[in-house]
């Protein structure tokens, strides 16, 4: 057996009670639970390719943003070694001088235990799921990463639409800005041109979105955000996780 399988084999047996006492469900090594219809929280064992080391991928999504897949639950929202580091720590096993890999992914679970568990009871809907990366973001990034689509469906969610809007504008000037920079890349004017248009079909979502919170047309918000919800939810029926 592989020293990254016996990693994984302990990751399962002791991260089990994840199931048995916390209300998780498993697939492979992704722990996930649905939280009060609204936010999907997740945990992962990362292994990386090179060297051997691991960490857990700590995940918290608003189904209101439309899950795209699997692998995007797996990705998590941040590293765990932010929670205890500060940084994105890893875990070295199998040299000299280092821990058994038993006692690795056991020490893995205490941190779960000690950080992520309070964490999961504090961010149970939207409003503190903003707040958390709100805190997060500023803390580890120097400020808020308030120019994404997540932002814009979870303000979309709560109703602030002011902040939604300021999302969206952000979002337009980032994407005309990168095509300013890009037109050196296009030989041909008839390639930039479609490369331009692209960028347009990307951003007509958002300017349907900003059309009807000026028209204050709140049928067409919640059918958007309804789609999503449901785009998640067939996500995790494909996963058997819902």
């Amino acid at each position: 057996m592989s020293m990254s399988a016996i990693v994984t084999k302990y990751y399962k047996q002791i991260f089990k009670v994840l199931v048995t006492a916390h209300g998780f469900k498993q697939k492979g090594t992704l722990f996930y639970k649905l939280v009060n219809n609204k936010i999907l929280q997740t945990i992962y064992l990362h292994q990386f390719s090179f060297g051997h080391s691991f960490t857990l991928n700590i995940g918290l999504f608003p189904i209101c943003i439309g899950i795209d897949d699997e692998l995007q639950l797996k990705d998590g929202t941040f590293r765990v070694g932010y929670l205890t580091q500060g940084y994105d720590y890893s875990w070295d096993y199998g040299f000299p001088g280092t821990k058994t890999e038993e006692v690795l992914v056991k020490e893995t679970f205490m941190i779960v235990q000690e950080k992520v568990f309070p964490l999961f009871k504090k961010v149970i809907d939207e409003e503190k799921y903003q707040s958390f990366m709100f805190e997060f973001e500023t803390k580890y990034y120097g400020s808020p990463i308030d120019n994404s689509s997540t932002m814009m469906w979870v303000n979309l969610k709560i109703g602030r639409y002011e902040k939604v809007l300021n999302i969206i504008n952000k979002i337009e000037l980032q994407n005309y800005d990168a095509a300013e920079a890009n037109k050196v890349l296009y030989e041909e004017e008839e390639e930039y041109q479609i490369y331009l248009q692209s960028i347009e079909n990307d951003l007509a979502e958002y300017r349907s979105i900003r059309t009807a919170i000026q028209k204050n047309d709140k049928a067409f918000l919640e059918c958007l955000l309804q789609q999503n919800e449901e785009k998640s939810k067939k996500i995790l029926e494909k996963l058997k996780i819902y």
